[in-house]
């Protein structure tokens, strides 16, 4: 599509509800019995249902975040700053788990990810 970002992936068809889209990234998560489930992240902006022409998008492109499990999948939309407020809760934990766990831990500022904290 003509004026896409260059971080759309997209081969555009003229029957699809997204605007643009990037590159899902897939992390595998659980153990065992649970080994099949893995999260899939990736931007999307869609196109807007009430705009009244076939190319208005969203203003802004979120984050998708999927939980798949056995098939299924729950989602999450988020704008950028609730994404990087989650690395930011996940990079906490991380480090929490790693100190509990005498792991050593990579210096970083959490403001990296969050802009709010320090």
């Amino acid at each position: 599509m003509a004026g896409c970002p260059d971080w759309c992936c997209l081969a555009h068809s003229s029957d699809s509800p997204i605007s643009h889209e990037a590159r899902s990234i897939e992390v595998p998560v659980g153990f065992g019995e649970d080994g099949g489930q893995f999260f899939e992240v990736r931007a999307v902006q869609y196109l807007t249902e009430d705009s009244g022409t076939t190319h208005a998008c969203e203003p802004v492109p979120f984050v998708e975040f999927a939980h798949h499990v056995n098939g299924r999948y729950s989602l999450i939309n988020m704008s950028t700053a609730q994404a990087r407020a989650l690395v930011d809760a996940l990079l906490r934990s991380i480090d929490a788990a790693d100190s509990a766990s005498g792991t050593e831990r990579h210096q970083r500022k959490s403001s990296q990810y969050s802009g709010s904290r320090t």
